[in-house]
């Protein structure tokens, strides 16, 4: 390799460590941002849970479309998947771990249909042959009630015209900046969630009344419900996505260091025997 081709590699990483070091300190304030907000509402998302939890073991709920299978061909009827990823890459396996999830699980591709948010899961339904019934990309800093009411509505009209046995979610769990899980949530039908989600509410002996009904106000708290733990996914999905992005970033930035450095050295070893290979030649001329 010449000297010119040496020094146009090197400025092309180092262009290349100015865009990873930019994107990087983004990463950092969208994370920070999206980490308060998540804090705020983590705690608002439980006690809800915990509020319906109370609610179904005071009321008959057999026959709630909410709190039963309304397909009652449990072997004939499909589960609907809502699968939050991001919109963009560069974020490490963030994206990757959250499809190597779901063919792990659901390799059948007959038995499921899905809810993307996020263009990254659209790309691999339709990659991977998934039926998609509804696809909405995923913007970090904008993710609020309102946007999350017309995501509910889609996933409550498929669920109420009996056509899935269950709804659940595959998202990724923000625990710190460098750690992350990918988990799947059953949301519906109530009385069969997952152990694991039950066995952390601390449920409490109470009495409620209802007016007018327990019907409508259980139909009510249901929506609110699946709302908030769509809302909740989505929030923990964009902060851990912005961590991963910000970790990606910063290892992307040491690398473009390194090689930096390998061809500063390599450039000035090359120099210098340049350098001596023509002192010599005007030596023996």
């Amino acid at each position: 390799m010449s000297l010119y081709d040496l020094r146009r590699r090197m400025k092309s990483v180092k262009s290349t460590k100015k865009i990873t070091q930019a994107m990087e300190l983004v990463a950092t304030s969208k994370m920070r941002k999206l980490h308060k907000k998540l804090l705020l509402t983590r705690p608002y998302a439980t006690a809800s849970f915990r509020i319906l939890s109370q609610v179904s073991n005071t009321v008959d709920a057999r026959e709630n479309i909410f709190f039963v299978t309304p397909n009652k061909n449990e072997q004939l009827a499909k589960t609907l998947i809502i699968l939050i990823t991001g919109d963009r890459g560069l974020c490490g396996s963030f994206n990757s771990n959250v499809f190597r999830k779901i063919l792990e699980i659901y390799p059948d591709k007959t038995i499921t249909d899905f809810v993307t948010i996020g263009r990254r899961g659209q790309s691999f339904c339709k990659k991977m042959g998934y039926d998609i019934i509804a696809t909405f990309t995923k913007k970090s800093t904008s993710i609020n009630a309102k946007r999350v009411r017309s995501i509910t509505k889609v996933v409550l009209g498929a669920y109420t015209t009996a056509q899935y046995k269950e709804v659940i979610i595959v998202g990724t769990n923000f625990i710190s900046m460098s750690t992350r899980k990918t988990y799947i949530k059953k949301i519906l039908p109530i009385n069969n969630l997952d152990n694991s989600i039950v066995s952390e509410i601390k449920v409490e002996n109470a009495q409620y009344s209802f007016e007018p009904d327990s019907a409508s106000v259980l139909n009510s708290l249901v929506i609110r419900l699946v709302e908030i733990q769509i809302l909740q996914t989505i929030l923990e999905s964009n902060t851990s996505e912005q961590s991963a992005r910000m970790m990606a970033m910063h290892e992307a930035t040491q690398n473009a260091e390194g090689l930096t450095k390998d061809l500063i050295l390599n450039y000035n070893n090359l120099r210098q025997e340049l350098i001596t290979r023509a002192v010599l030649e005007q030596q023996s001329a």
